[in-house]
């Protein structure tokens, strides 16, 4: 071999050498990356969690109170319904 060939294989391999570091940096770096992603949306995913959870509950206490509100109503309704067929009746009574 020459010295030109020896120095041909040496450039040869410091090039596969820099080009084998640079794909695995570069799958590195991306991995590095791809798990502070999955990082943060695990975090988010969790406060999303504790978000429901505590909207759920005061949603229940919100439904409980409107409810309760409708029953109320309802029972005056029931009441005034009550009212107009006592009066309907004497008003029928009176024109007889």
């Amino acid at each position: 071999m020459s010295e030109w060939n020896v120095v041909l294989v040496i450039v040869t391999l410091v090039g596969l050498g820099v080009t084998l570091w640079r794909a695995a940096y570069s799958y590195t770096k991306t991995t590095t990356q791809l798990q502070e992603t999955l990082k943060s949306l695990q975090d988010l995913i969790s406060k999303i969690q504790v978000d429901m959870d505590r909207n759920s509950h005061n949603n229940s206490e919100s439904h409980r109170r409107i409810f309760e509100w409708l029953e109320k109503h309802d029972e005056m309704f029931d009441d005034q319904e009550k009212k107009m067929i006592k009066f309907e009746d004497f008003m029928n009574c009176k024109q007889k």
